[in-house]
């Protein structure tokens, strides 16, 4: 079985490292960007090969939410988690735009019970390719 490809981005360095431990554990090759303009380069530098995209949503130069909508309409198959350590977070609004949502600090198993709903009836597209 190919390796899955993760995005994590996040402005603090430790939650990275946190989130990419977790999903390594899952099977997943992790990338890691700093903020939303770095994580939206690499998805189209990737043209879209990436199986899932966990994002924190407040950061520089980007915030999360708007990223992840400009993923979402150029690569509608990618699965999203937004993570969030503010205390109001329109979770209703995340929803309706498709993405699952993490509290801040969260516990590993609740970050992988997200990442098991929102690839559980994933659909991976054609892509032409396949990781070694």
């Amino acid at each position: 079985m190919p390796n899955k490809l993760s995005l994590v981005a996040d402005d603090d360095p430790f939650v990275r490292t946190l989130i990419k431990s977790v999903l390594h554990a899952e099977g997943f090759h992790t990338m890691e960007a700093e903020n939303g303009v770095q994580a939206l380069e690499l998805v189209r530098r990737f043209d879209g090969a990436v199986d899932l995209l966990v994002s924190d949503i407040e950061m520089p130069e980007m915030d999360g939410f708007t990223m992840a909508c400009s993923v979402r309409t150029a690569f509608p198959m990618i699965p999203v988690i937004l993570v969030s350590g503010q205390p109001v977070i329109d979770r209703a609004a995340l929803l309706n735009a498709g993405f699952e949502f993490v509290q801040k600090p969260f516990q590993p198993a609740t970050l992988l019970s997200a990442v098991e709903k929102v690839m559980r009836g994933r659909t991976p597209p054609a892509r032409g390719h396949s990781a070694s």
